[in-house]
């Protein structure tokens, strides 16, 4: 992964690794509560319950119309589980068919620990998920969808001063011609499919700009997230594996080709 572009200062907040598996029958939340009481609860000490996540499913087929579909469950959606560290830098999300792990910026000095250390973390939790579920009888973990996001903060700067300047800052923005000459404001989405080194398709990038304030001081910032999700080919942790690294190149490389190469030597580029 040395080949791809790097930053001495990236404007990384957040970056979330998670997979959604298929459903164990037996596996509750008091099967949950007990992996973390067990295993985490040290490392992860601050535990709290949140509303079940719905994950989306990337299909690689042609969109289909909405359709109105009941759902009938078999048993209520249980809560999903987060488990923080104390510092906040670190929350394990679990839940029914789904877990995550996330490293987020705690607000102080400490940097983006970089990916592989990430990767490491997600794979340590996701193998003690499979290892718990082996151990109790409730089966093994089959991934079925993976993503990759990244959550991006970047903040008002020489290169840009307000809204209406972010085309300074996505180099697939242009600034207005003729009778609109500034923009207030502007937000923007976009997807991408992601093709592997033999051209097939494994997914898709997603790209969303989001126009903010910074809490800090109210100053003009911009939440640039770019996901990357997929199915494993095959199910298993060497495709899971597989998979994300992918996304997290095309995350990477997104990055870079969606951003302008001021902001560029403004985050250090070195590679």
């Amino acid at each position: 992964m040395s080949d791809l572009p790097s930053y001495n200062s990236p404007p990384v907040n957040e970056v979330v690794l998670a997979v959604a598996f298929a459903d164990l029958p037996g596996l509750t939340i008091a099967h949950l509560g007990h992996l973390w009481f067990s295993e985490f609860r040290a490392e992860l000490p601050l535990i709290e319950e949140q509303a079940p996540y719905d994950p989306p499913i990337e299909s690689m087929g042609s969109p289909a119309p909405p359709v109105l579909s009941f759902q009938w469950r078999a048993r209520p959606p249980s809560p999903r589980l987060w488990a923080r560290s104390l510092d906040g830098s670190r929350l394990l999300q679990l839940q029914r068919g789904w877990m995550a792990f996330n490293w987020r910026h705690d607000g102080s000095d400490t940097e983006y620990p970089r990916w592989p250390a990430v990767e490491k973390e997600f794979l340590r939790f996701f193998r003690a998920l499979d290892d718990f579920g082996r151990r109790e009888d409730l089966g093994a973990i089959t991934p079925t969808q993976c993503e990759v996001t990244y959550i991006n903060s970047i903040r008002s700067s020489k290169a840009w001063a307000d809204h209406g300047d972010l085309h300074r800052v996505l180099s697939i923005l242009a600034p207005p011609q003729g009778f609109l000459s500034r923009m207030d404001t502007t937000q923007m989405s976009t997807a991408v499919r992601i093709r592997d080194e033999n051209a097939q398709d494994r997914g898709r990038l997603h790209i969303t700009a989001q126009p903010a304030f910074d809490v800090e001081d109210n100053q003009p910032a911009l939440v640039l997230t770019l996901t990357a999700r997929g199915a494993p080919d095959p199910a298993t942790e060497e495709g899971l594996l597989a998979l994300l690294r992918l996304g997290h190149k095309w995350v990477v490389e997104g990055f870079t080709s969606v951003t302008t190469v001021p902001m560029h030597e403004e985050w250090e580029r070195h590679a």
